[in-house]
């Protein structure tokens, strides 16, 4: 067997396991949590089960499942070919397989608030369609992946790829173009879709959410095969500009690390113990407390065996988190230090989005904001201007990029982290669940160093970020609001 075909088989092998295992979850949220308590959802299933009950089980799940799915099969036989239908029909046999299976399972709970909410989780486990992408752009590999939220056909038999996304803002004001990044990320996975299952045309569908009145707002299109590839391969040559300076920009700065060497012609007491005890330390991804007097220099003996550590590969990014603005102008005076020999890094100071803002009182509305209004737009350029140009990213830096390219300069300041090699920030970018910086502490992580200065703070503001708190004041406040008839 050659390398294609059994690389072939191994896709297909996985694609079938992906498929039984949604297929399970799927039909346990319908038999073991909804079908119990009564609950009806939405679909093919939601049909199955209303006949089921209607019918006080004579007629099971599983079978109206399959027969209500066959005719959108049919309708659809001629536009998406026989591999995507041949595909379809085994899913939905074995899902109606599934549902005959647990029928006899008795239920697991009889709280109906439960049974919703734990057969909404498993029925969405269900239809999570992981998408792995591999494409060839410019001599480059690009390795793609996600996660689909859903996928349905319409009465035409044509398969949609469906994009949820919750928000807070009001529904009136979501439109079609509300924000293209969503459609962007949904055309991505329909154009992955439709190329791994052979089909000439997918529909996009955005499925918005509101969190307060749990109101729902969908907008739909079909796309050809061919405007999708164009789409994408437009996105992709965009993004090559991206990856080939990231790839550029990391042999330039581990080659600048090499040969630094301490930024002072002499190391303090307890200084060069400390640096050696930093570096085997992030060498060896461990935990370190150090406690040493005021005055011997703790920033830079830090900072300093991080760099080195990075540029022999034990370390991707390093995190200098503060408490106070003068230890975040001591680690900027380090690097300022490091950079007087040809050192070449990248570093980012984060300030409070209330502090850093242009407006006199704060919104981020774009009605409001002429820097929050076309952000998206502009960002990109400036952006690469400011890395082409600069390599400390100070408060006074990201302002004066942030007014010429009017751009959020709070924004820009998050977009520019993650093309830094150092980001120099307040605890709360790591520790407050609120504030944290989900784009590097989510799912999948990375190798970072963590510097946290003056370790003992921790305690008071852990306090701070993790307890609710409630005043006399507020409350009084609240109540004269209201007048005597409130």
């Amino acid at each position: 067997m050659t390398g294609q075909k059994k690389q072939m088989l191994l896709t297909e092998t996985l694609r079938f396991g992906a498929m039984l295992v949604g297929c399970c979850l799927y039909a346990l949220g319908v038999d073991c949590f909804l079908v119990h308590n009564e609950i009806v959802g939405g679909g093919a299933s939601g049909i199955a089960t209303l006949v089921y009950l209607l019918t006080d089980g004579m007629v099971g799940i599983g079978v109206v499942t399959v027969a209500v799915n066959i005719p959108i099969l049919i309708l659809g036989w001629k536009q998406m070919g026989w591999k995507f239908i041949l595909r379809s029909l085994l899913t939905i046999v074995v899902l109606g397989a599934f549902n005959e299976l647990f029928t006899v399972i008795p239920s697991m709970t009889d709280n109906r608030i439960l049974a919703a909410v734990y057969g909404g989780i498993l029925q969405g486990l269900g239809i999570w369609i992981f998408i792995k992408f591999k494409v060839s752009c410019g001599g480059t590999e690009f390795t793609i992946e996600g996660r689909a939220d859903g996928l349905f056909s319409d009465e035409n038999g044509v398969p949609f790829v469906d994009e949820i996304k919750t928000t807070a803002a009001p529904l009136e004001i979501i439109t079609p173009d509300y924000n293209r990044l969503h459609w962007a990320q949904a055309e991505c996975y329909a154009y992955f879709y439709a190329v791994q299952n052979g089909l000439p045309e997918v529909g996009v569908r955005l499925t918005y959410f509101q969190i307060e009145t749990e109101e729902v707002k969908r907008f739909s299109r079909r796309m050809s095969l061919t405007e999708l590839e164009e789409f994408f391969f437009d996105l992709l040559r965009r993004y090559k500009i991206w990856a080939d300076f990231q790839q550029d920009w990391a042999l330039l700065r581990s080659s600048s690390i090499q040969p630094l060497a301490f930024p002072f012609p002499s190391y303090r007491k307890g200084q060069r113990e400390m640096a050696a005890a930093v570096y085997r330390t992030v060498q060896h991804s461990r935990r370190l407390f150090c406690q040493a007097p005021t005055g011997i220099g703790k920033t830079v003996s830090a900072l300093f065996p991080a760099v080195k550590a990075m540029g022999n590969g034990f370390t991707e990014k390093i995190f200098c988190l503060t408490a106070k603005t003068i230890t975040r102008q001591a680690a900027e005076a380090a690097f300022a230090q490091m950079r007087k020999q040809p050192l070449r890094l990248k570093t980012v100071t984060l300030t409070a989005k209330d502090k850093i803002c242009f407006l006199e009182k704060r919104s981020c509305n774009p009605v409001d904001c002429p820097y929050a209004n076309g952000h998206f737009d502009r960002v990109n350029g400036v952006l690469l201007d400011m890395l082409q140009k600069e390599d400390n990213f100070s408060r006074n830096v990201i302002e004066r990029f942030a007014k010429a390219g009017n751009v959020c300069p709070f924004e820009l300041s998050l977009d520019l982290s993650l093309w830094c090699d150092c980001i120099i920030c307040d605890y709360n970018y790591l520790f407050d669940p609120t504030a944290s910086l989900k784009r590097f502490f989510g799912e999948a992580g990375g190798n970072y160093a963590f510097l946290i200065d003056e370790a003992h703070n921790l305690p008071d503001r852990a306090r701070e970020m993790y307890s609710a708190r409630i005043s006399k004041s507020a409350i009084r406040s609240l109540k004269n609001s209201l007048g005597k008839d409130g």
